[in-house]
Parts: C-alpha cells; structure tokens; sequence
C-alpha cells in the first residue's frame, strides 16, 4: 500500500502507481475484460525494483563491474566494520579527476549501508569556497533529508519533524536552522543572534560536534567530502575540531582531494592528518593498469566487438582513466559507431572506422562531445552551467526561457552530462569537468546576462531569506556586472559571514564591496557605514591591526559630514580602539574609547545603550591591563548597568565576568565569586556553553584560593563534563592538568 515511482528504463521518473490493496502480474495474465475496462488508462509493466537510485556514471542501460581497486575498498570496508568497536578512522584519498575517486566512495556506500552504516556526502565546489560551513551544511541537509529546492518554510517543517522522530535534542535547532540556510526562529534564535562573532563560531563548532556524536550514537556513520581542495576556511577548522571523534566514536571521516590540486588552507589539512596520525589511511588512487583497462573496456562493450586498433587506441589514449573511457564509448554512441540495442552494445556496421576521430586528453574528449550536441541543447547546458552544480527544473526553465525542458534533460541524461539527483526535479552535472567546460564555452557577453537573470529569479525565489542567500546572490550579480546589486548583497554576505568568525570569506567579501564605492552612483551613509565598519573589524579579526586602524581613520574622515547616528560613530571608534588594544598601545585604545563614549553620553535608544555598554565593557579592559582596578571596576559597572537596560545577555555576560577578575585582583573574593557565577548563569541563558565552561573554571580556581577543595572539585568536573561534551580536546587536557593539580594540593 502506499505509493510507488515507476521508473523507465533510461532512468527517468514517469509517474508514481497508488493502490490500496494488490500484487503485481504478468501484463499477459490479465484477463481481457479487466483490460478493456482499463483503456483510458496508461498500463505499465513492471519489470522489477529499481536497483539503484544514486546518481551513476556509465552508459545509461548498461552496467559495469567494478575494477581493480580491490586492495583499496576492502581496506576501506574492513576499516568500517572496526566503527562498531568505537575504532574511527581520517582516510585521505587523492587522485587525477575521474580516475575513479567518487566510484571508489560509491562501491563503499552500498556494501556498508546494508549493514546498518549511515553515509553521508558533502561535496565542495570551486564557487562555493567562499561560502562558510558550505560543504557541512550539505551533510547536515542529507543527514536530517532536506531537499535542496526546500523553501525556508518546507525547511523549518522538515527539521521540526526530525526532531520530533528522532528524539533529537532541541538545544540543537537553532544552530541546525543557521547552517542550513535559514533564520534561526524563536527565542533560542534570538540568543544565538546575540552572540559575539567568536561566541557563535565557538557555539556552533559544540552544536556539530554533538550533532555527529549523536548520529554516531545511533548507529555507525562515514563523512564524505569530496574535493577537499575547494573546502571553505571555517570548515577545515570545523573538520579539524571534529577530528578527534574518530578516538571515541562510531565515525569515519573521507577526504577526497585531486592530486596535485592544493587547497589555499594546505597547512590546516595537514595538521589534521598530523592530529590523527594513529588512525589515518591515505590512499593515492593511480591510473588503472593496461590489463585493468581491457578488462574494464570488454565489460562495458559486452559482445560487440571494437576493431583492436581502436581498442588499443582508447587504452593508449585513456592512460588508465576509466572517465575518459566511459567518456569515449559515449563518443562512438554519440556518433553512430556504437548503437545502444536492448541494454547492449552492437557495432554499426556500416560505419567507416577512417571517419573516427579520436581525441588526445579527457578535456578535450568532453568539448567535443559538448560541441557535437545540437546548438538548442547546447545552450540549453551552458545556462545549467551559469547556474551552478545543482539546479531545480523550475528555476532552469525559466531561466532557459524553454517552456517544456523534459525532452532537453533527457538527452543530456542519456549521454552522462546530467544526472537525476532528487525526487523534487533536482539535476546536477554528471562530472565537475563538464560543468567547467561548458561555462568556459558560454561568450562573456552572454555570461553577464544569464547570471543576471540567475540572480533575479534566485531573489524572486528566495524573497523574505535574501539575507541567508547573500553570497549565492552577491557571485551572480557580480558575474553580471551589476554593480549596485553586487554591493548590496557583498555587504550583507561579508556580514554574515562576518558574523560567525568566517573571517577569511567576510574579507573577501568587504573587500570586494570596498572596491565597488567608488564605481557605484548612489551610496547611502548607512551602507558605506557597513562597509568601512565591516571591514575594519575583519581586519581585526584577522590579525591586521595596522590595515585596520588605516581603513577605519580613512573611513572616518569620510563620513566625517554626514548624517550618520551617533551609535554608528561610536561603533567606529570602538573598533579602532580594539585595533590599537591588540596591537597594545593601551593609552591610543583609551583615547579612542573616550571619544566613543562622548557620542552617546546619554544614550536614548536601545542601540546607542548597547554601544554603551559594549564601550565601558572595552574600557575597563584597557584600565584592568593597566592595573588600574578602581577606573576598570567603575567603567564595567556602568557597562553593567547599560547591558541590563537593553537586556543584552551577551554583553552582561562578558562584563560580570570582567567584574570577576577585577574583583579578585582586587582581593575581593566574595564579589569575584558574585559576579563570575552570575556570568555563568548569563552564558548558560545564552546556551554559550563555551562561556559556561570557562565560567565554571574560573569559579573552581576562586574556590581554591579560598581554600573550599571540595567545591573546587565539583566546579571542576562540571567543567570537564562540558569540555568532553564539546569536543574540546584542549579544554579537557587543561581541566584534568588542574584536577591533578588538585588533588596535589590535597
């Protein structure tokens, strides 16, 4: 009962059979009255359960087996049947592209997944390098089954209904609703939004690290991300702090990367080989061998037998990549060399073997295929390949401006450039080579106006959630030269990602949007505001004090005639201050603070409150390292006061526990122990679990000076609990140093 697809033989979705009751026969055993009575409708038989639904390389209607690499998927599944011991492992696998990578990880997937071993894909993109936690957003949608055409309506139903079945914690919804692209909703949102930029990148690293510990609880899981070499920044941090779950849980973690193919963050990646040294296997995938090539060609032409010429041509020409032969095979279909006849190969015979013509590399093979498909079809392929890797129907034909696209996406289907990727009408390119090459093909003058329209239709689809789709929207527009909607959506894509310490994109992005101020008609004061702002503070972030002091004085002097609120002038003083703080030159940070706080004075709004706070919580600071702890206690009290009018835990938080340490600096135990445990409590309002770890560290230090070890060593363990339910593996080394050392003094 139920529903069931039917399937064509060529793969394509026809329709989905409803019934209540029934079993399926033999169409020739139906009695005929029962056939006439059913002649308006469309009878099908079914020939059998379809046997896969993954996206598959090959020739459609034919199957091959899998070749060599024998050495390499046993190593790879006598590896998984350890995860049931809680034995992980990192495996690095490298290779040419098409040398077989995703087949490897394919043939892997189903032999595992009957036995009970969840596997998930991520796959990084060249155009998606910039985009934060890109590539674990796609394993967090496969994980929970979002769907990529999802609108943030379908997506905030489906994370609720997983939740709900899977007794998924829901301290974990709003960092999930964050990385998956939409607003994170009610009050726990609003907390999350309120974290410092370092607070949330800390918070949402704990969130996946407990996130994976919980999948792995339930039943063993293997992460795949594919082509490494296009990982985003925040992600190999994120790769590198999950890493040590393969010592303790039921998680094995695949790296695919192509040889000879360096990722910008090659040294982070390494490190995270280093850190996993004990349990890594890297494997380097090589051409197959001449034998293994015969042998793989014989399979895939069956009975139809190839002129030993061209034979040895292919296995010369393909230096043991089974893509390009794959590729060249779909050539001679293509050509009428080779004819497809119920699900074998035949050779037409009337086809002159003088006229074949047989390319030099893989590149070159995929372009002439490309250039052999009619010129409709072919334009019909470059506009996917403006869009991106993966794509709704939907949005290709409107983008296309093709009414009726099915007949286009089954050609291309049938010759291996497109593959079905999703019951939603989801489609994506059969190999990264050709999506490459074809949009390297499309003329720069048509580029610009397909991304244009690209980014019109994306805006008309995403309308209400423009914000979460920033970047998408800000490359397109980009690409299309629109420069006044390429500002707009750089701001608020260098903002967010600003936002989650993603400090490497956010700087490309302010960077970029920096450079379109002076190519833009129109700026308003706020916009330029954002820029100048965002910019100085990723600068800050990123270590490059001086940059930053320079961007936000020349900023400064801009601005300096217009109508800007005083909360904003504030802002921009402030962060120069943090710059020359970092840099520490306190008495130049003390100045610009001052300056800061003579706009707002007399804060009348909630923001110029905030900025307030935020400004006192920053003074104390600079007095607190200048040991001058009577000035630092009265600017963080007043800090206090600010914070508590606007509500703003964060920044009540992070000045009570500034009050601690000056209070116990001061010799003031009683009042130190006061504010930081009400710091604590802040930060566990807050969900910070990070704060509410050192929080309770640092109450277990004041207690030992107080001489109460007992309470000391509850403070402790509370602390290490969270470290280990973090995954804070350096928290956790220094919280046992200081139980030992402890127990020393006991």
């Amino acid at each position: 009962s139920g529903g069931t697809k039917i399937y064509s033989d060529d793969d394509v979705l026809i329709g989905e059979l409803k019934i209540e009751k029934g079993i399926f026969v033999p169409i020739d055993s139906i009695p005929k009255n029962m056939v006439s009575q059913l002649e308006d409708q469309t009878i099908f038989q079914l020939e059998g359960e379809r046997e896969q639904i993954l996206p598959v390389r090959g020739l459609i209607g034919l199957k091959t087996n899998f070749v060599g690499r024998h050495p390499e998927i046993n190593l790879l599944v006598e590896s998984s049947g350890k995860l049931v011991e809680n034995i992980g492992r990192m495996v690095w696998m490298e290779g040419d592209p098409g040398v077989g990578k995703s087949r490897l990880t394919r043939e892997l997937e189903n032999i595992v997944s009957p036995k009970g071993i969840m596997v998930l894909r991520g796959t990084c993109t060249a155009r998606r390098s910039d985009i934060a936690f890109s590539v674990f957003s796609e394993l967090i949608s496969t994980a929970l089954g979002i769907q990529p055409n999802y609108t943030a309506d379908q997506i905030h139903a489906q994370i609720e209904r997983q939740i709900s079945e899977k007794s998924l914690d829901q301290e974990l919804r709003p960092f999930i609703e964050l990385l998956v692209g939409v607003q994170p909703t009610g009050q726990p949102g609003k907390q999350l939004m309120a974290l410092e930029p370092e607070q949330l990148r800390r918070q949402i690293f704990v969130s996946i690290n407990r996130f994976v510990s919980w999948l792995a609880s339930k039943q063993p899981i293997i992460l795949i991300l594919d082509d490494v070499q296009w990982i985003d920044s925040i992600s190999v941090d994120l790769l590198m702090y999950l890493s040590p779950l393969i010592f303790s849980q039921r998680v094995m973690f695949i790296c695919v990367q192509r040889f000879n193919e360096s990722s910008p963050y090659e040294q982070n990646l390494s490190r995270i080989r280093d850190l996993t040294a004990q349990q890594l296997i890297q494997l380097q995938l090589k051409p197959l061998s001449i034998q293994e090539v015969y042998i793989l060609l014989n399979q895939i032409l069956g009975e139809a037998e190839l002129d030993s010429m061209v034979k040895s041509l292919i296995v010369q020409q393909s230096g043991g990549n089974p893509y390009y032969i794959e590729e060249f095979l779909r050539m001679l279909v293509e050509q009428d060399y080779l004819r497809v006849v119920n699900n074998k190969l035949e050779i037409n015979q009337s086809f002159q073997i003088d006229d074949l013509h047989i390319p030099s590399s893989l590149e070159t093979l995929i372009r002439a295929r490309i250039d052999s498909l009619p010129a409709s079809t072919r334009q019909f392929l470059q506009v996917a390949s403006v869009i991106g890797h993966q794509f709704s129907e939907n949005l290709l034909a409107k983008i296309s401006e093709q009414r009726d696209i099915k007949d286009q996406l089954t050609l291309l289907q049938s010759r291996g450039m497109l593959q079905f990727l999703s019951e939603p009408m989801v489609w994506e390119f059969g190999h990264p080579m050709i999506e490459i090459i074809v949009y390297n093909s499309v003329l720069k003058v048509q580029r610009r106006i397909l991304h244009n329209r690209t980014a019109e239709a994306l805006e008309e689809i995403w309308q209400g959630q423009e914000s979460e789709h920033a970047d998408e929207l800000a490359y397109h527009y980009g690409k299309a030269d629109n420069h006044t909607k390429n500002l707009d959506y750089l701001v608020l894509a260098g903002e967010r990602a600003a936002s989650r310490y993603a400090n490497d994109a956010a700087m490309s992005y302010f960077e970029q949007a920096y450079d379109l101020l002076s190519a833009v008609a129109k700026i308003d004061d706020r916009q330029r505001y954002r820029v100048i702002a965002g910019l100085g503070l990723v600068y800050q972030f990123t270590g490059k004090f001086d940059v930053s002091v320079a961007t936000l004085q020349t900023g400064l002097e801009l601005l300096k005639e217009t109508g800007l609120t005083s909360d904003k002038f504030a802002s921009l003083y402030r962060i120069l201050a943090e710059s020359f703080f970092q840099k520490g030159d306190l008495d130049q940070a003390i100045a610009q603070l001052k300056i800061a706080l003579s706009f707002v004075e007399q804060p009348e709004h909630p923001a110029s409150e905030t900025e307030a706070a935020r400004i006192n919580s920053r003074l104390g600071w600079c007095y607190f390292r200048k040991a001058d702890l009577d000035s630092a206690n009265s600017a963080v009290v007043k800090a206090v006061e600010f914070a508590a009018k606007t509500k703003n835990l964060a920044a009540q938080a992070a000045a009570e526990n500034l009050l601690g340490g000056i209070n116990w600096s001061m010799g003031n135990t009683a009042e130190a122990m006061k504010h930081t445990n009400q710091a604590m409590l802040y930060f566990q309002e807050l969900g910070y679990t990070w704060g509410e770890a050192t929080a309770l560290n640092n109450l277990a230090i004041l207690e030992v000076s107080s001489g109460n070890w007992n309470a000391a060593e509850n403070f402790f363990q509370r602390t290490l609990n969270l470290r280990v339910e973090m995954g804070d593996v350096e928290g956790i080394a220094l919280t046992h140093n200081n139980l030992a050392e402890l127990a020393l003094d006991q």
